[in-house]
């Protein structure tokens, strides 16, 4: 079993989030959204890209931490985007009827681009 690991990096304005392992543990949900909190407190506007490419596995702890931040980004006048996300997770997405919540981009440039207009 894969351990969940996350680093949060910034690109320009925008902060991203590489989500990788099992993300199934709520403390670990916890563990991530105080580390976001803390490196994103005071910004404005905050926009964020979830990146799920190695992700491995998520449950209702997982789409609880995505849906958090994208909560945070729209409470501090920004968007959360996703992009990379693996079948398996995109399938989930559907199933939970999430997949029209979150922007998807295939790349961090569309980000950017979507920030210039």
């Amino acid at each position: 079993m894969a351990v969940f690991t996350h680093d949060i990096e910034t690109l320009g304005p925008i902060w991203v989030v590489h989500l990788s392992g099992r993300l199934t543990d709520p403390f670990v949900v916890k563990r991530l959204m105080e580390d976001l909190s803390e490196k994103c407190e005071g910004v404005e506007p905050l926009y964020i890209i979830i990146d799920l490419k190695s992700l491995e596995y998520l449950n209702s702890s997982g789409l609880q931490a995505m849906l958090l931040i994208l909560k945070m980004t729209r409470a501090n006048s920004g968007e959360a985007w996703v992009c990379n996300v693996p079948d398996r997770i995109k399938k989930l997405l559907v199933t939970t009827k999430l997949e029209h919540i979150f922007k998807h981009i295939d790349t961090y440039q569309q980000a950017t681009e979507s920030l210039e207009k």
